[in-house]
């Protein structure tokens, strides 16, 4: 393993429990691959790489294997690009009847950035590549506080962001952003309360 710099994205599926209550599944399985092939292709044209596959959610990493100087502004435009096309794809669910649930849970998304250790994990039959330290339950924390729709990030992911914007080369438009502090929160397994920022884009 290596200790790096790298931005971690989670994202996961809200109310997902509730909409396939009564589905099949096969409804469900559909559902889900669906949801992460559509998501998939944001993180690729982002160059960002999945460590993770939840039931509902993913893992991202920036800046790592591949490493990135702007990962912080590839992670938060990658999040902008998921929302959006999870807006797309949800509205395709709702106006086609051969697709159930038609109901689509909204999408929530927490974006960390900083030193974490990432390499290869796991037995000498199945090795993962993945990444470890508080930056990821950091990211997962604001992940889970995230309603649908919702990109929350601390501070550190805006201030790089920023920073890397006016040298952008990512083959993504970058989107026009706003930025709302909600204050400081306290998360699992993360010693001090961290400041949290909501994005939105700007219409």
């Amino acid at each position: 393993m290596r200790k790096l710099s790298a931005t971690l994205l989670y994202a996961d599926l809200r109310g997902l429990t509730k909409a396939t209550r009564d589905t099949t599944a096969d409804g469900m399985e559909q559902l889900i691959n669906s949801h992460l092939e559509t998501m998939s292709h944001c993180i690729e044209a982002l160059d960002g790489t999945i460590v993770g596959f939840g039931s509902d959610g993913l893992m991202v990493i920036f800046g790592a294997p591949q490493s990135q100087s702007d990962h912080a502004l590839r992670a938060l435009v990658c999040a902008t690009e998921m929302q959006r096309q999870h807006d797309e794809w949800s509205l395709k669910r709702q106006s086609d009847e051969a697709l159930t649930p038609a109901v689509a849970p909204g999408l929530g998304i927490g974006i960390g950035t900083g030193a974490v250790f990432a390499g290869d994990l796991g037995t000498p039959d199945q090795l993962r590549y993945t990444a470890i330290g508080e930056i990821g339950k950091l990211s997962a924390g604001l992940c889970r506080a995230a309603v649908g729709g919702q990109i929350l990030i601390m501070p550190d992911v805006h201030t790089t962001a920023v920073s890397r914007h006016r040298t952008w080369s990512g083959g993504v438009a970058l989107p026009r952003l706003s930025f709302d502090s909600l204050g400081p929160s306290r998360f699992k397994h993360v010693e001090t309360p961290t400041q949290v920022i909501s994005v939105r884009v700007k219409r």
